[in-house]
């Protein structure tokens, strides 16, 4: 028998469906997160403006506006003009279960983090989380391609998410532009089913077009062996015997040139685009080294770290006050990725796995982030779009250039920023 109260307040409608399972067990209390929240602050430069609630699902205060139009899901958009924001804060009200536990996701890959836990030992949840009582399994979370990296948090009686608006370290300066911050999505979870089946059903929800790989992934990469002191000769011979192991007619194994192979490594002393050619180590030409993999029945895969600054890259290409880091705001940065991209598919590599993005962006590993993705302070050249838009576009820029053959391989990159662009990702 269902008993569904509810229970209405500063436009919250908070829904506790009451499920008796088979075995006794009472199913965890259900929050629609898509209705109305009680509460919308944003974060400034110098100061935290609660705001004030209108018509129409408006709240405003301070010269910003934050608008949550709400229908299946929960749209929330920001205007600003002239105000640099920071940070949007939306809460919700609720009574967690006593008995339940919390299973949050992480900014980018996972560091052996990801377990249920209690409620007072959740901490901040980027993303999305799921709840369960083992019993039924609800989700809580954002789709994917937000504009802002977005984070819950919780506790006995609230949800509450926090959406980074920043340009890097920085409000951003949306001018008369209207923000879409995110969309948010709920699931309630259904008796009978175990939590993989709804963290599974939910995943689904929260990404409608997903980027599945036509056949399951496998093969060599030579980090794991060689740790960037590789060699063509040893690539070649370690990759021979990993095909000989493999089938080669239904599915052939990539092999994957990790780290080392560029124009500047070992040993190399090249100040130029270290992408455009290979170092004496890999004394054939790349298109040779690949056409030598193809030679074992195997697919030739390429490592490469696009937001790494050479020594003559122009100087307006750096992030200001990080030098060794490309500014992937800088439309002239993502049209050196794509021809670096294109160069590496006319080479004839089928699987481009691109690394350390997130890293040298944010200057933080995903396991030191917590709820602060990145330090105050720094900024992009171009300060009107939120760190979210510009990881976007440098993802799409990659998924460009490498067209629709070309496996893209995702290490150190944002999840729900990458979800339906790459093809897969190195997640732990």
């Amino acid at each position: 028998m269902n008993t569904i109260f509810k229970r209405f307040g500063l436009g919250l409608t908070t829904v506790l469906v009451f499920q008796f399972a088979r075995d006794g067990l009472m199913a965890a209390s259900f929050t629609d997160i898509t209705q109305p929240p009680n509460a919308v602050e944003v974060v400034l430069a110098d100061k935290v403006v609660e705001l004030s609630s209108g018509n129409h699902g408006q709240w405003s205060g301070d010269g910003v506006e934050v608008t949550v139009r709400t229908n299946l899901a929960e749209v929330v958009s920001l205007k600003a003009p002239g105000v640099p924001v920071k940070k949007v804060h939306l809460h919700w009200a609720t009574t967690f279960d006593t008995n339940v536990i919390f299973l949050g996701d992480t900014w980018e890959r996972a560091y052996g983090d990801l377990q249920w836990k209690p409620i007072d030992l959740t901490g901040p949840m980027p993303w999305y989380f799921l709840v369960s009582n083992g019993v039924v399994t609800h989700g809580y979370g954002v789709m994917i391609g937000p504009s802002a990296l977005c984070c819950w948090k919780v506790d006995r009686h609230d949800i509450d998410l926090w959406a980074d608006v920043r340009s890097g370290g920085v409000g951003v300066e949306l001018a008369n532009r209207t923000l879409t911050v995110c969309t948010i999505c709920a699931r309630q979870g259904q008796a009978g089913e175990n939590a993989f089946a709804a963290a599974c059903a939910f995943c689904r929800q929260m990404c409608l077009q997903p980027r599945v790989a036509r056949q399951p992934v496998y093969g060599f990469n030579d980090w794991y062996c060689a740790y960037g002191a590789n060699r063509a000769a040893a690539f070649l011979k370690d990759a021979a015997y990993i095909a000989s192991l493999s089938p080669t007619i239904q599915n052939q194994p990539y092999m994957v040139i990790d780290d080392g192979w560029q124009a500047n490594r070992q040993g190399g002393n090249d100040r130029s685009n270290p992408w455009k050619y290979t170092n004496a180590k890999f004394g054939s030409t790349m298109p040779e080294v690949a056409k030598a993999i193809k030679a074992m029945n195997a697919r030739p895969g390429l490592w490469y770290r696009p937001l790494q600054a050479w020594p003559d890259c122009p100087a307006n290409w750096r992030l200001t006050g990080r030098s060794e880091v490309l500014d992937p705001s800088n439309p002239e940065v993502l049209k050196d990725i794509s021809q670096n991209v294109e160069r590496f598919r006319d080479w004839g590599f089928e699987m481009i796995k691109h690394d350390f993005s997130t890293f040298e962006i944010t200057g933080r590993w995903g396991n030191g982030m917590g709820d602060e993705v990145t330090s105050d302070g720094w900024a992009f050249s171009d300060r009107s779009r939120t760190t979210a838009e510009i990881v976007l576009s440098l993802y799409r820029t990659l998924r460009e250039a490498a067209g629709d053959e070309v496996l893209l391989n995702g290490c150190n990159t944002m999840s729900h920023l990458s979800a339906g662009i790459f093809d897969l990702a190195r997640i732990g």
